[in-house]
């Protein structure tokens, strides 16, 4: 049975068991006569009767409040996640993740190898023209990797890794092909994954943490594509199994748009 079903069964029969408990026996009796029936098998019909009313009321509760939640809340040991529907940049008291390529690349524009204008990035880069990218990794102490991008030798930073900038923690992510765009595997998403949550440990400094569906944007993955819903999946897996966690009362939110391929109530069902 699923967990659907048992919360509508346990609900109904609650909520039955509450009113059989309130109303007395001629209640029943009296709420539907069936004259040609003696007065124990009356009352036991209209009890079944009533149960199966408040089966379907609570049945309709259910699916108008799943078809119009914004938010569902996954919690265990410690740790408490909330997948919802938003704008991370309407995001208050909390830090918030924006991803970047591995290089921290800062070009606008509509070239392969250039941030695109409706991206996360984008966007936050317009929002703030004047954020010098060297000085803040030379701030940070974020040192390069050995190897250099594939794109143009450039310097890269391990995907996962965080540089702070105020209420922001900028991350490096997707990795570049030698066409400037970003390609990673199943594996390097996770591994980025892992990294990701060991640095937001070292700066959540005790405030809720708001990252995005990474992934989710242009980032392609090398001989698959993961919806949505998959992508969300893979991270809140990853994070439940890190040993690193935003410790209760905070708490790690990952911001989504709606999408015809994505579902709140399927959280947790694709993996």
């Amino acid at each position: 049975m699923s967990k659907s079903w048992r919360n509508l069964c346990s609900l109904t029969f609650a909520i039955t068991t509450g009113c059989f408990s309130f109303f007395s026996e001629e209640c029943f009796n009296r709420m539907i006569c069936w004259s040609s029936l003696p007065s124990y098998w009356n009352e036991t019909i209209n009890k079944i009767l009533f149960l199966i009313i408040i089966g379907l009321f609570v049945y309709l509760v259910m699916l108008a409040w799943k078809h119009f939640r914004r938010n569902i809340t996954i919690k265990g040991h410690n740790y408490k996640v909330i997948v919802e529907y938003g704008d991370i940049f309407n995001m208050q008291n909390c830090k918030r993740v924006i991803n970047f390529d591995e290089c921290f690349s800062t070009e606008i524009g509509e070239a392969p190898h250039q941030i695109k204008p409706s991206s996360i990035c984008g966007q936050f880069l317009q929002k703030n023209s004047n954020i010098d990218i060297p000085i803040l990794l030379s701030n940070s102490g974020l040192k390069p990797q050995r190897k250099l991008s594939d794109y143009g030798s450039k310097k890269c930073y391990e995907s996962g890794s965080l540089i702070p900038y105020g209420e922001y923690l900028l991350m490096a992510f997707g990795k570049l092909n030698k066409d400037g765009r970003a390609v990673m595997t199943r594996k390097e998403y996770i591994d980025s994954l892992n990294t990701l949550w060991r640095e937001i440990d070292k700066y959540y400094t005790q405030s809720d943490v708001a990252i995005p569906v990474l992934g989710a944007g242009i980032t392609r993955f090398k001989g698959e594509m993961l919806t949505q819903q998959q992508l969300i999946d893979i991270i809140v897996s990853s994070y439940q199994i890190s040993p690193y966690k935003i410790k209760k009362p905070n708490s790690l939110h990952i911001i989504c748009k709606k999408r015809d391929d994505f579902s709140l109530n399927k959280v947790g069902e694709t993996l």
